[in-house]
């Protein structure tokens, strides 16, 4: 899962600029498979190029959201954060999957609740407290999350049934 993490940075900066990029998707979202064919990823982009993700992966047929925050982390270690959409507002636990210069990549537990935001609101955020008062915030929109979303999990679906990894990128209906 290491390579996830260079995977949204560079997914997330492109989608920041405005740069356009070889994957499908409605409104702020896009969807794609990792290289390595492991999975899939939806995702969104802040403004300062942080990433609002969905991965599934193959081998377990798990899906998460994770979240990237300026603020770094330490692997493993638990943290809360305020989710404020238009919809609802609530904390959640997050967990640390990794780390880097760039800020921290946070596991978002409670996966329905979160999929129930990003699916029927138009905007949502994140606020982490920090040390010495501050809070570390990002922001995302949710324009085309549900289409995106449901296109990546019947690709994904679909995908995870193929007998090699070959055969896994496609695209549309499918008959296997």
């Amino acid at each position: 899962m290491k390579t996830i993490n260079y995977l949204l940075l560079t997914l997330g900066l492109t989608l920041a600029s405005g740069l356009s990029l070889a994957a499908d998707g409605y409104g702020s979202w896009k969807w794609a498979y990792f290289d390595d064919n492991s999975g899939t990823f939806a995702l969104t982009a802040s403004d300062s190029g942080k990433a609002l993700t969905q991965v599934c992966y193959f081998n377990t047929g798990e899906c998460i959201y994770s979240v990237n925050f300026p603020a770094s982390c330490e692997t493993g270690s638990s943290y809360s954060a305020l989710v404020n959409s238009d919809t609802a507002a609530f904390t959640i636990d997050m967990v640390c999957h990794n780390s880097t210069s760039l800020g921290g990549f946070y596991n978002l537990a409670d996966f329905d609740r979160i999929d129930q935001i990003v699916r029927k609101s138009n905007k949502v955020g994140f606020a982490m407290a920090m040390e010495g008062g501050a809070f570390s915030v990002v922001r995302f929109s949710l324009s085309g999350s549900s289409a995106t979303l449901d296109e990546m999990r019947k690709n994904f679906l679909v995908a995870s049934k193929a007998k090699d990894a070959i055969s896994r990128q496609v695209k549309g209906d499918q008959v296997l």
